[in-house]
């Protein structure tokens, strides 16, 4: 990494170029989610806020074939901070136009704790924390590569989608919906729509469509979409017709039979 960035946005790339290496040169197998996955594939359209920090998941493989430990201390004997509370972050102090900013790495993993009431777990120093709407990333496949980032693979939009499902009915956490919009809204209509509709015999992504289509019907989701445009000022903004129809690919929820059989 360089001794000195300009803006907040090159040192947060500079720290997803570096943590991405530590990992490939350590062998770990792992894919990138969170906020660089629209930033890099999406923003085209409509911007994208940006992001400044990491999120990995991380394949069960590698925190049972010792990879991740090994790339654990890489980080740490590189100049990364193990934090105290949180042990699935790895935080790095880095120089932002003459003035000393902390970046982090998220770790996460999709392996089930079962009835361990704690979600972080590991060997290492470093550990990772369950997430349970990563599981489809790794189930599915249907990786994405960027030119900017050699060697390293990105969620495909279903996936994506999936995993960002839950947190976009998070009434405080804006972003997620507009992420899941922005991605949404840069593929083919009736073919992205098959090819989602085909997976709702998973429960992974019955439960994604779900909670999306009550966040974008009876939720928040439009007026953070809207908010998040707001701020950006894109030159061709969305009407919210076009905003709700990139949705249509969402099944509408089946009724709860269990409910219905109470009522009736």
């Amino acid at each position: 990494m360089k001794a000195e960035y300009s803006t907040d946005s090159d040192a947060a790339f500079a720290l997803l170029l570096d943590a991405t290496q530590i990992l490939i040169d350590c062998n770990v197998d792992f894919v990138i989610v969170g906020g660089w996955v629209p930033f890099l594939f999406h923003a085209h359209r409509f911007g994208h806020p940006g992001t400044y920090d990491v999120d990995v998941l991380l394949n069960e493989r590698s925190l049972d074939d010792g990879t991740f430990d090994a790339a654990g201390e890489q980080f740490l004997g590189k100049g990364y901070l193990r934090a105290v509370k949180n042990k699935f972050q790895a935080h790095r102090i880095i120089p932002v136009n003459k003035e000393q900013l902390v970046f982090h790495v998220d770790f996460l993993n999709e392996r089930n704790p079962g009835e361990e009431l704690d979600l972080v777990g590991g060997r290492g120093k470093l550990q990772s924390i369950y997430t349970e709407a990563m599981k489809a990333v790794f189930k599915y496949e249907g990786y994405r590569t960027h030119q900017k980032v050699k060697d390293v693979r990105f969620p495909s939009a279903e996936t994506f989608i999936a995993s960002k499902a839950m947190a976009a009915t998070v009434k405080k956490r804006r972003r997620d919906a507009f992420d899941v919009f922005v991605t949404a809204a840069d593929q083919a209509p009736s073919s992205f729509q098959a090819s989602w509709r085909d997976l709702m015999f998973d429960g992974l992504f019955r439960d994604a469509n779900d909670a999306l289509w009550k966040a974008v019907h009876d939720g928040d989701a439009l007026t953070k979409i809207r908010s998040v445009l707001d701020d950006l000022s894109p030159p061709s903004p969305p009407s919210e017709q076009q905003i709700v129809s990139t949705f249509d690919f969402l099944l509408k929820p089946e009724p709860d039979e269990t409910k219905a059989a109470l009522i009736g």
